[in-house]
């Protein structure tokens, strides 16, 4: 579950249970694999010190791709949270870069509101712009560490702002 870590609880609870509710059929054949619970990217600590971002977003990939899927859990689909987040821009182009199907879930409540708020697909498209560049972290050194390594594997932030961006509107 890719979520960002400024959301409130009842955020990703309420849409895990609409997803629950939505699919009896699956629900009892589902692991959910959620930092949250599992770790703490700011405080893993090896050898008395904080892991560097590299080694957090090599661990991210092994884990990804041990598991198979990845949720990415909007607040909203306009000016949302999630995309303005440079750790929630990188899970999901890791995620894609090793081939791990990625789905938008989503508490039903904001889906009614994106429903009545996107009226054309000028503004769906819109809404599913991707700007890594502009994108913040709750840590300076995690944005600077996640941007700094974009710009060495690409020279520039549109490969992974075309990878996220295809995703969301899948």
């Amino acid at each position: 579950l890719s979520w960002a870590w400024s959301y409130s609880l009842s955020l990703p609870l309420n849409a895990l249970q609409h997803w629950a509710d939505k699919n009896p059929w699956e629900r009892q054949h589902v692991n959910i694999w959620w930092c949250f619970f599992s770790n703490n990217q700011f405080r893993i600590l090896q050898g008395g010190k904080a892991k560097s971002t590299k080694d957090l977003a090599i661990a991210f990939g092994q884990n990804v791709k041990e598991i198979g899927k990845v949720w990415m859990l909007m607040d909203r689909l306009q000016h949302s949270t999630y995309t303005s987040r440079i750790w929630c821009i990188f899970e999901i182009y890791v995620a894609r870069k090793h081939d791990v199907p990625c789905s938008i879930l989503i508490d039903p409540r904001m889906q009614l509101e994106c429903d009545h708020s996107i009226n054309s697909l000028q503004e769906l498209d819109e809404a599913c712009r991707v700007h890594a560049e502009h994108a913040t972290a709750s840590h300076e050194e995690d944005e600077k560490g996640i941007k700094q390594e974009i710009l060495e594997q690409f020279g520039s932030f549109d490969e992974v702002n075309d990878v996220v961006e295809r995703q969301l509107r899948r």
